[in-house]
């Protein structure tokens, strides 16, 4: 009964075909390019010269009154002293001096920096232990 199929005398219509390609190609374009001029020009350009306006303030040095002197104590302030880390470690042991004597209260920290527990102020002639 059908000896030919319908579809194998179809014309083609490469004309048709090809006319809806370029018209698809150039709406395309049109619209990329519109969205790329867009992107580029869509913020104010800042072409202002910009000018430091940055102040600075320098004070006067202000007159102090002339102040007393701070009064003289009559007894000795307690002191204490101060822990002083050495510079260069040594490597080898120090010999031990029992006759030392050391007193955990002149290393309180209240008081007179230099200054003894006991209200003492060393002379400098004292040897005192460093840690």
């Amino acid at each position: 009964m059908f000896d030919v199929l319908i579809e194998s005398k179809q014309k083609s219509q490469k004309k048709k075909i090809f006319g809806v390609g370029m018209i698809s190609l150039v709406l395309h374009t049109v619209i990329v390019t519109g969205a790329v001029v867009a992107t580029l020009t869509a913020g104010p350009g800042d072409t202002s010269t910009k000018v430091d306006t940055q102040m600075v303030f320098l004070n006067q040095q202000e007159q102090k009154p002339d102040q007393p002197p701070p009064p003289q104590l009559d007894m000795q302030l307690k002191g204490f002293q101060t822990v002083v880390a050495p510079t260069d470690i040594p490597t080898n042991i120090p010999p031990v001096n029992l006759q030392e004597h050391f007193d955990p209260k002149d290393y309180s920290g209240s008081g007179v920096e230099g200054g003894l527990a006991t209200g003492m102020v060393p002379t400098g002639n004292e040897v005192f232990m460093e840690a």
